[in-house]
């Protein structure tokens, strides 16, 4: 459990040596080569004729470099390109009743031009997951071999299509990094701002051409803008600790899970400490792990640990129950030897 008495202003010391350490001093709107490669491929994406007049597309910096909480050693960027179709509150979400969590979007009600009738709808105007990857793939196609100014060095692109994202690959003289795109349909939920990434989920063969997970990008990204810093650094701590203690399955998709969840829950506030915070996090993914119970914060239904074997639940919760008594002494402490801390967060 979290120790309910007054925690020691040295772990809370520590913690915050630590998490400062690892920050990355490149997220979003501070990476000038980042930006301006994003302009680039975004152009390239509006000037696409075959969805102009059917879709804007906006560029929306997601994952750690859109939450403000990349390592220091992270030289990867996340982007939904967000595909708003006209009259895109019109399009009706579909649960599937097969895979708990996934949605097929039907576009019936939508005016579509030829190129989506032919390609990328069903017969019975089913969105395809396939095609809309295909319409990206054949857009950054384009990007591969270009080349793009940065703030001080000429960048190569290379690209490469992934399962359920499109990698471009920028490499100069001095420094390389990679953005992850995904396509990304806009959608009103329950009155709701939501976004419908194409992604391959096992379940019957009838249904699987057209399976759509659904996230709330705009809800969290105005959210961790307003948890505090605290809030900030006790998620980059936990990336950190995930990665020293060889939990790969655990992603920063977990992390801020749990951080709204707590936010909303009133057990952690912008005012709260980064030892409070910390600790509440990883109590709540122990939790999580231990009774196989880890559900996206806006949809019971999609589990967040379906990946998981019930084995590897059963190692990641004994790994961090470790964890998590240990530092919930250290928080107890009045004196801490230095670096103490450090071994939970850094190899």
């Amino acid at each position: 459990m979290i120790p309910s008495t007054k925690m020691s202003s040295v772990f809370e010391k520590q913690l915050q040596e630590i998490a400062d350490e690892l920050r990355n001093p490149f997220n979003g709107q501070s990476d000038v080569d980042f930006k301006n490669i994003l302009d680039f491929v975004s152009k390239m994406w509006e000037d696409d004729t075959k969805l102009k007049d059917y879709c804007l597309i906006k560029p929306i910096v997601f994952g750690c470099g859109g939450h403000g909480i990349r390592l220091y050693n992270d030289n990867k960027y996340d982007v939904m390109m967000e595909m708003k179709f006209r009259h895109y509150d019109a399009i009706i979400v579909k649960k599937d009743q097969d895979r708990p969590g996934i949605y097929h979007l039907n576009f019936q009600d939508l005016p579509c031009n030829k190129y989506m009738t032919d390609n990328m709808l069903t017969g019975g105007s089913d969105l395809k997951r396939d095609d809309v990857h295909a319409w990206a793939q054949a857009i950054l196609e384009n990007a591969h071999g270009s080349t793009v100014r940065g703030r001080r060095e000429i960048y190569l692109l290379r690209y490469k299509r992934r399962n359920n994202s499109h990698t471009i690959h920028a490499i100069s003289s001095t420094r390389e990094f990679y953005i992850d795109f995904a396509p990304a349909v806009k959608l009103v939920v329950d009155e709701s701002s939501a976004q419908a990434l194409p992604k391959a989920w096992p379940g019957p063969k009838r249904s699987k051409a057209t399976t759509f997970m659904l996230i709330a990008a705009d809800f969290e990204l105005s959210f961790l803008k307003q948890a505090g810093k605290a809030t900030i650094d006790a998620l980059l701590l936990m990336q950190a600790l995930c990665i020293a203690k060889n939990l790969p399955k655990i992603r920063n998709y977990h992390h801020v899970t749990l951080a709204l969840l707590l936010h909303d829950w009133k057990k952690i506030d912008p005012q709260s400490s980064l030892a409070t915070v910390f600790l509440a996090l990883l109590l709540n993914l122990w939790d999580g792990m231990n009774k196989e119970d880890l559900c996206y914060f806006c949809d019971a239904d999609l589990s967040l640990i379906s990946n998981f074997s019930k084995t590897e639940m059963a190692e990641y919760a004994t790994v961090l129950k470790s964890a998590m008594e240990t530092l919930s002494t250290y928080s107890l402490r009045k004196k801490l030897n230095e670096g103490s801390c450090r071994s939970y967060f850094v190899k």
